[in-house]
């Protein structure tokens, strides 16, 4: 009964003013939308800057074969291990490898996905990562799957998955599920190239599998997987400058080679000018819809202070009068708070989105943080109109 009274209440604080308040929350959505498109490019920058920031690998390299083929022959690979071998600055050489399609069905229809193979222990060396669900502490000959595609059942740890077993035919396998990369499926599978190497360069998103290059996994897919033309090279801490140096030297005449510093480097500058370059026009939008909520509260308070005076003099106490007008201007900003962090929860369970990497769940502070602005807005503005008046009084001002 409290609850349909006070329903009744904020309907009856809306008479007179339903035009603006619906015009005003459709203009708060907007703003939030169009204030979500510079933060979901910022906050992309910033997961890759951290997820690569994260690295316990030391003194690192990217490296790309800038051939047309994107991916080696063991045969190729082999050379290129040669042609390394030899510079003792060389500390580890990590590999990423392509091993063919999988299919599995799920909700009745064929679902047909990658594999790829990182060299055992990689995925330790970067934290952030890890804690992200690339982790095969589980099994080492297991899987992680970065897709949101394969629902498991609860209580269940493993996945089917048909692997080709010739030309014409296919085979049943069972795969231990080790975890699940989070939405969006960011993970470390260098694929770019060009003369300047970037941090997105090393990064790529699912819908993939990825499993470890063991023994066990290789009989397991019954085939050679094709390895990336790209690399992470690191170098020994305790290694001589001219040595690091020739072993620079030697991987620019193979392709292109950069450091994990110059590229950190390059990534916290390039963030740091297009918040510059971005954040002016979103700001601006989000501090126009906060005047114009401003204007609105105050165009409330101002047209209903009859009514105030009359519920007044019938018993309401100036509390509950505050309250209600309070609780009537946070309604306004709250719809379209509400739909916007609905969007952002949602967007993830989705199969098929043009929003892959930009729209998280994570980015539901932003609008936290807009609401509770307008709630502060909004109790500051009402508070001060009545502050050491009551609603009679305030009435006897304006007449």
């Amino acid at each position: 009964m409290g609850v349909m009274k006070l329903f009744y209440k904020i309907h009856s604080v809306f008479d007179g003013v339903r035009i603006q308040a619906v015009f005003l929350s459709v203009i708060c959505l907007v703003a939030l939308l169009s204030g979500l498109r510079f933060f979901t490019v910022i906050n992309n920058e910033a997961a890759e800057y951290r997820l690569v920031k994260s690295n316990t690998l030391g003194r690192a390299y990217y490296f790309c074969d800038n051939g047309l083929n994107n991916f080696l022959s063991p045969a190729e690979l082999y050379e290129y291990r040669g042609a390394l071998k030899e510079f003792s600055a060389l500390d580890c050489f990590f590999t990423f490898k392509y091993a063919g399609d999988i299919m599995h069905f799920e909700k009745g229809r064929e679902v047909w996905v990658s594999v790829l193979l990182l060299d055992p222990g990689f995925y330790n060396c970067f934290p952030l990562l890890k804690s992200q669900g690339l982790d095969f502490s589980k099994d080492p000959d297991g899987c992680v799957i970065g897709s949101r595609y394969f629902n498991i059942e609860h209580g269940k740890d493993q996945i089917d998955f048909k692997f080709w077993s010739g030309p014409n035919s296919q085979v049943t396998k069972w795969l231990t599920v080790c975890g699940r990369i989070r939405y969006p499926f960011r993970f470390v599978y260098p694929s770019g190239s060009g003369t300047n190497l970037r941090i997105g360069d090393m990064l790529s998103q699912g819908h993939v599998i990825i499993m470890q290059d063991t023994d066990n996994v290789r009989e397991l897919i019954e085939r050679e997987p094709l390895s990336l033309n790209s690399f992470i090279l690191t170098v020994k801490d305790d290694a001589d400058e001219n040595q690091v140096q020739a072993l620079i030297d030697k991987l620019g005449t193979l392709g292109t080679v950069k450091s994990f510093d110059d590229m950190l480097t390059e990534a916290r500058e390039n963030l740091q000018t297009n918040i510059k370059n971005l954040l002016p026009r979103p700001l601006f939008n989000l501090l126009a819809t906060l005047i114009a909520y401003l204007s609105m509260v105050v165009l409330m308070v101002r047209k209903k202070q009859k009514d105030m005076a009359v519920a007044y003099l019938c018993g309401a106490s100036k509390g509950g009068i505050i309250a209600t007008v309070i609780c009537t201007c946070c309604i306004v900003s709250f719809i379209p708070c509400l739909i916007t962090a609905l969007i952002l929860l949602e967007v993830p369970k989705m199969e098929d989105i043009l929003f892959e990497a930009f729209l998280t769940p994570d980015l539901v502070w932003v609008v936290a943080a807009y609401f509770a602005v307008t709630v502060i807005v909004a109790v500051v503005s009402v508070a001060a109109f009545f502050a050491g008046h009551s609603p009679m009084e305030n009435l006897r001002g304006l007449e």
